[in-house]
């Protein structure tokens, strides 16, 4: 696999001028110059790499964000990824916000795809992944102590994270 996401950086590099590039085993950043041609570039280039037997999957984090940092490009955005086949796109980012994206209709993203909401881990399997996570370093992490973590933490992935990482 690194071989070919290294034919694609290289490619994108020859092809598009502002376009910043990191890569890892698994993942590809793309950070883009306030361009609408890049813009528009670099997502029908990566699109043009998808096929039926090889899609893509892309993912956004607090893309709700996309309003303050580039909010001319939002309709452009639109424009171009809605036909894409062989790509998927998931964005993720502040709940209140970003189902606004979705459900208003003066939103350009309105109706624009599934909304999924992910509630809370199981309890339970919370509390075992703790202990299970802390017994593989060494650690014998007693129930209990995972228990008094979850319900501290309200059960809440990154509040736990945070939690146990003080």
């Amino acid at each position: 696999m690194a071989g070919t996401i290294d034919k694609a950086v290289e490619l994108a590099r020859s092809v598009m001028k502002g376009v910043s590039i990191r890569f890892d085993e698994s993942s590809l950043e793309l950070a883009l110059s306030p361009n609408q041609d890049l813009l528009t570039k670099v997502f029908n280039f990566l699109s043009s790499k998808s096929s039926a037997q090889n899609k893509i999957v892309i993912v956004f984090d607090e893309f709700q964000k996309i309003e303050v940092i580039a909010p001319d490009k939002v309709k452009v955005f639109r424009s171009v990824i809605q036909h894409h086949e062989n790509v998927s796109y998931i964005f993720t980012g502040s709940k209140q916000r970003l189902v606004e994206f979705f459900t208003s209709n003066q939103h350009p993203f309105y109706k624009f795809g599934k909304l999924l909401h992910v509630g809370k881990p199981n309890r339970e399997e919370m509390i075992s992944f703790i202990d299970e996570k802390f017994r593989r370093t060494g650690f014998d992490v007693v129930t209990e102590a995972a228990t008094t973590i979850v319900d501290l933490t309200f059960n809440l992935p990154y509040f736990t994270q945070m939690y146990v990482g003080t």
